[in-house]
Formats: structure tokens, C-alpha cells, sequence
């Protein structure tokens, strides 16, 4: 079985902090979902070689499997084909677990599923939520409101003319009866797309507020693409306010939090380019900002590099109180590493990081469920899709975990030794050792000559130059200190490196 390293480390060292693993009994088709215990976590996902199938499973704190139970909840009368797990919505309860996941019938029919589980890991209940108003409802998101009450988002599948999908927040009680069901349409009726409810935040105020992306295109023609936040009266289910992110080109996913102070802080993907002829993002960026409870955008910046897709499904609060996203991300040509990204509430990085497999750097990982664990570090789950089947030769895709100390890091101390801050496309630059003691290498990763400027800590100019595909720079003579690496090709941009340079 191959590991996970982090880049450009050569050795790993596995502890009950640290792990990497993929498992071939479990899961591995869809999009996991877990929950921790108090040794261990609890894991619900697809069963790859029975697509009908549940599976979940319990798991130590050094992600080694215990066991695993499946369940088919087969109804002659619905012929489910086929599952679709929820990777938000898998929450503990009493003494067990409620979890949420989408039932095909057919690709355009089928339903939502609740289900309570005992602490052994048994059905105790489960029901159906059927078509609502003509629609087949998809959950994304999963939230306890009260001890006996929670809400879910996620959209309307609905079939006409052109697939549309639009926007569905509902209240259930834990006998799974809903107390209140929210539609809103889509209301562009002559393309495709729609409005999808990713995230779901129970605010402080009597709300909650739920954040996605709308999407609207017709195929080889046009494309509108935006996210949006809309905020929920939880007692009634009337919507207080509905805002679009549509002043910039488009953007491609956004998660949020409250911040109990009248605010909610959000992350979102900004696209600042799409490739030419299509609506596939060619230059994406990470946005930080702030909405009030009226629905104003209070604050907006920029923060780390730029992309051609970031995928990141959540938006967490660390517990010493910085905010953390993880995602896939896209490194041109055919790269697609992990990344985890940790941000001040300013939003300044404190550390980016990348993972792939070591001589399958071309395989995917999809992240989907992550949260900080008890010892602060980090766990995520997802997919690994095997391209060349030399896993296991029966299946491509494999269920995958990754756990991290509290700085990202597989080896112990990574932080320490001049490990790339990140893998990036608007990289496409290395500089290393980094910090070092002057001397250093810089290596480009993209086509043409590349021109650069050093900067002080003050942004004065100490060195430039250009250079081709790699150069070796003697910064011997500058103080020790922190400096910042500018690098464009062809009269745009590239990006910002900190360089640190020691005694």
C-alpha cells in the first residue's frame, strides 16, 4: 500500500498525532462523513462494491479500522440503485448517531434518508423524506438546532426543459417529521443550473444561515457562476434576506461561520479568469470577509495564492482561534495535491501545506469532511481515486485519511525546516533551502523567462533579476531577516514568496 508524504519530506514518521492511510475494505466511492468518539471516530460512507450499501465503521485514534457494519435499507417499492452519503451530516446524538444520505431511484428520482444509530453502531430508525412539492431533495448539510430539533440544506432536483436545481432548507424534529420546508426557485428558467445549499451555519440570533453557489449555464454557450449567503428564521422558516456574490467575474465555492458578535465570517473562491472557449476557472483566489446579520458585507480581502480551483467544503474555527481551510487543489500540468490552508482572523497566512502520494503524484485525492481534532491537530477524509490500480488491483477508488499535527505537518517539525510554504499554481515557483543562510535556488515550473524583485520587510527593493527555468541567488550580503520574493512573467504577476534569510 502506498503512503501519503508531505511534500518534499523523505521520511514519516507515524505517531497517535500523525497518520496517512488509505483502507480498500471501506467506503471509498462517495463522500465520508464522520464524528468523533472518545477513542477513536466514527466514519459513514458508500460501499464501493455494493452501491446500495451504507457502511459504517468505527476507527482508533491511529486510524486503524475496528469494524464496520453495512446496511441496506432496500424497499421493493423503491428499488434504491444507488446511495449518495452526506459528508456533513453524520452528528452524535445521545448515545449514538443521526446521519443523512441521498437515495437514487433513478438518475432523476429519489429521496433523503434519516437514520439513528446506537453507540454499537445498529439501525434504530430510519425513514424517508420523500419528493417535496415535485422535487427531489439532496442534503448537504446538517445542523442541530435545539437537543430535539435540527436543519438540513441542500437543493430540489426538479426535470423540465433543462435541469434545475433550486435551493431547499427544511427543520426536522428527531423523529425525522418536518416543522418547516423552504424552496427557493431558480429564476433563470431558460438555462441549466440552480442554486446549491453546501453550508449551514446555526447562528446566536433565532437563524441560520446558509451559504453555496448558484450556477447557471447553457452547455458551449454561456456560463453565470456566483455564491451566495441567505439567512433563515429558525422558528418560522422565512427567508430574512437573500445576497448574491455576483460583483466580480464568478466564484466557485464559499462556507461561513457565526461569529456570536452580529457577524459571520466566510471563505470563498473568487474566479479572476476562466480558459478561453469554456467556463472551466483559469485563475481563482481565495476571498476572507465579514456579513452583519442585515446582510452587508462588512469586510472582504485576499488571502493566499492564486489557483485554477481550490475546492474547500468547510470553514472552521481553530482553537487557538485562527480559521482553517482543506481542499483539493489543481497544480498545472495534472497535479492534484491536497491542501491545507491556516489563516489569522485578519487574514494572514500562518501556513499553507500539500500532500500526494509519492510517485503517483498524477492520482486524485478528494478532501470533503475535516475538522481539528482533540489533541488540535487535523483530521480529513475523502477519496482517493488509484489511476493505475496499484493499491488494489479490483477497485480505483479507496477510502483515505489523513491526520496532521496542529502545524500540518506528518513528520514532526516540519515547520521548522524550510519546507515549501505551498505547491501552487500561481507558484509554479520554488525557492529553497528556505530560510537559509543566503545562498538559494529558485526554480521555476512554468514556461518563458521569469523576472524578480527581493524586498525588504519595509517593501524597499534589494535585488532583481530573471531568469529561466532555475537559477541559483547569493543573498549572503542582506541582513538576516524576512523578505519577499515578486516574481511575473510577461509583465503579469505570478506571486509572493516569503523568504527568510538567518545568521
Amino acid at each position: 500500500m502506498r503512503y501519503l508524504v508531505l511534500l518534499f519530506l523523505f521520511s514519516l514518521s507515524l505517531s497517535a498525532q500523525r497518520f496517512s492511510l488509505t483502507d480498500s475494505t471501506f467506503g471509498g466511492v462517495n463522500r465520508p462523513a464522520f464524528s468523533f468518539v472518545e477513542n477513536g471516530f466514527v466514519v459513514a460512507d458508500e460501499d464501493r462494491d455494493s452501491l446500495g450499501l451504507l457502511q459504517v465503521g468505527l476507527f482508533d485514534t491511529l486510524g486503524s479500522k475496528i469494524f464496520h457494519k453495512s446496511f441496506d435499507y432496500y424497499e421493493s417499492s423503491d428499488s434504491v440503485l444507488r446511495i449518495a452519503s452526506c459528508f456533513k451530516c453524520l452528528k452524535s446524538i445521545g448515545n449514538g448517531f443521526l446521519y443523512a444520505q441521498d437515495d437514487y431511484i433513478r438518475a432523476d428520482s429519489g429521496f433523503v434518508r434519516f437514520t439513528r444509530f446506537n453507540g454499537n453502531l445498529d439501525t434504530v430508525y430510519t425513514r424517508k423524506h420523500l419528493e417535496y412539492q415535485g422535487a427531489f431533495p439532496q442534503v448537504r448539510d446538517l445542523k442541530f438546532d435545539t437537543d430535539s430539533t435540527f436543519v438540513v440544506s441542500g437543493f430540489l432536483f426538479r426535470l423540465t426543459n433543462y435541469n434545475k436545481y433550486d435551493l431547499w432548507v427544511a427543520k426536522f424534529d428527531t423523529a425525522f417529521n418536518p416543522i418547516w420546508e423552504l424552496r427557493i426557485p431558480d429564476t433563470i428558467p431558460s438555462m441549466n443550473g440552480g442554486y446549491y445549499g453546501d453550508d449551514l451555519v446555526i447562528d446566536q440570533y433565532g437563524s441560520c444561515l446558509v451559504t453555496g453557489r448558484a450556477n447557471h449555464y447553457v452547455p458551449t454557450q454561456s456560463n453565470t457562476d456566483h455564491s451566495f449567503a441567505a439567512r433563515i428564521d429558525l422558528q418560522t422558516g422565512a427567508l430574512k434576506w437573500f445576497y448574491p456574490f455576483n460583483q466580480d467575474l464568478g466564484s466557485q465555492n464559499i462556507a461561513a461561520l457565526d461569529n456570536g458578535n452580529g457577524t459571520y465570517s466566510f471563505a470563498r473562491m473568487e474566479v479572476l479568469s476562466f480558459i478561453p472557449a469554456t467556463y472551466y476557472p483559469d485563475h481563482t483566489r481565495l476571498h476572507f470577509g465579514q456579513l452583519d446579520t442585515s446582510g452587508q458585507v462588512i469586510a472582504d480581502t485576499t488571502t493566499g495564492p492564486k489557483f485554477p480551483y481550490f475546492r474547500f467544503q468547510n470553514l472552521i474555527a481553530t482553537s487557538d482561534g485562527n480559521y482553517y481551510v482543506a481542499g483539493d487543489v489543481q497544480v498545472r500540468p495534472g497535479k492534484f495535491p491536497i491542501t491545507a490552508y491556516k489563516f489569522t482572523p485578519q487574514g494572514d497566512s500562518i501556513w499553507m501545506r500539500s500532500y500526494y502520494h509519492l510517485n503517483d503524484s498524477a492520482d486524485r485525492n478528494h478532501i470533503w469532511a475535516f475538522k481539528e481534532a482533540p489533541d488540535s491537530g487535523f483530521l480529513h477524509m475523502g477519496q482517493l481515486i488509484d489511476f493505475d490500480n496499484d493499491i488494489a488491483p479490483v477497485r480505483v477508488q479507496h477510502f483515505y485519511i489523513l491526520k496532521t499535527d496542529s502545524y500540518g505537518c506528518l513528520q514532526e517539525g516540519c515547520q521548522n525546516i524550510g519546507l515549501q510554504e505551498y505547491y501552487n499554481y500561481s507558484g509554479g515557483i520554488s525557492a529553497y533551502p528556505n530560510p537559509s543562510k543566503g545562498l538559494v535556488s529558485i526554480k521555476s515550473h512554468l514556461k518563458g523567462e521569469i523576472h524578480f524583485k527581493l524586498c525588504n520587510a519595509q517593501g524597499r527593493i534589494v535585488s532583481s533579476g530573471r531568469f529561466r527555468d532555475q537559477t541559483s541567488l547569493d543573498f549572503t550580503a542582506l541582513s538576516p531577516g524576512l523578505y519577499y520574493l515578486n516574481t511575473s512573467r510577461e509583465g503579469e504577476g505570478i506571486g509572493t514568496k516569503k523568504i527568510v534569510i538567518q545568521d
